[in-house]
């Protein structure tokens, strides 16, 4: 309140103060609350993110050897599948079984059959392009999906990997490295732009390479006379130190 003289000077003022710091202290700390939520949040949010991240990993990825599972697998062929039928161009499905490898479980535990799985499939993954896909159907069982190759080079690809399975040395203990064999079947998507008998027709062809004495790569024809493959020796040998 303003007291003036008659002159209109003002020669006194009247008020009150009130202590007002409690209330910045107040707005203050509830600022604080809110910033330490923002924070609660954003960091729940990340942790919810890498939670689904990782279900949906888990949703894709073999287990035991890190490779796509056969959803994912075959999922991901459907997909190229697609692009192969819209631009024209051509894919190989390669069907792969290890020979054998029943006798690797009952002869020297599942461990050692895990091993095996996990070092082939490493050997597999480090022969491919990364435009390939590789996965693991089940059991000794694997596929392979060769991109913009056809069915002539991917005989030459899987021949290869096939050579060097067989070389490889795999220790399963202390004492003992197992040696194995793999047989393949495979066919290209100008016979079929169909996932499922692409898949029908490479396993055909790895039948056939079974029934051949293993060890070896075999394509489908149309005829189904099968008489184009690569062969080695399908011998399953226990390789000491």
């Amino acid at each position: 309140i303003l007291s003036r003289d008659q002159e209109g000077h003002v020669v006194q003022i009247v008020g009150t103060a009130q202590d007002i710091s409690e209330e910045v202290k107040a707005q203050e700390e509830i600022i604080a609350l809110n910033v330490s939520l923002e924070d609660r949040v954003k960091q729940r949010t990340e942790e919810l993110n890498q939670a689904n991240i990782e279900l949906e990993r888990l949703a894709t990825t073999d287990y035991l050897t890190g490779v796509m599972n056969r959803r994912a697998f075959l999922t991901r062929a459907e997909e190229e599948a697609s692009r192969c039928r819209r631009y024209g161009h051509i894919m190989t499905f390669v069907m792969m079984d290890l020979d054998h490898f029943k006798q690797v479980n009952d002869v020297h535990g599942h461990d050692a059959g895990d091993t095996v799985l996990v070092e082939v499939s490493k050997y597999i993954v480090g022969r491919l392009r990364n435009t390939d896909l590789f996965g693991r159907l089940g059991g000794e069982e694997f596929a392979m999906l060769l991109i913009e190759t056809k069915a002539s080079d991917a005989m030459i690809v899987t021949e290869r990997i096939r050579e060097g399975i067989s070389k490889l040395s795999i220790p399963v203990d202390d004492k003992n490295n197992l040696k194995v064999t793999v047989s393949s079947g495979l066919v290209d998507s100008r016979e079929s732009d169909d996932v499922t008998d692409l898949q029908k027709m490479a396993d055909f062809a790895l039948y056939k390479a079974k029934n051949s004495g293993r060890n070896r790569v075999v394509r489908w024809f149309p005829d189904a006379n099968l008489d184009e493959e690569s062969e080695g020796s399908g011998n399953l040998s226990r390789d000491p130190h």
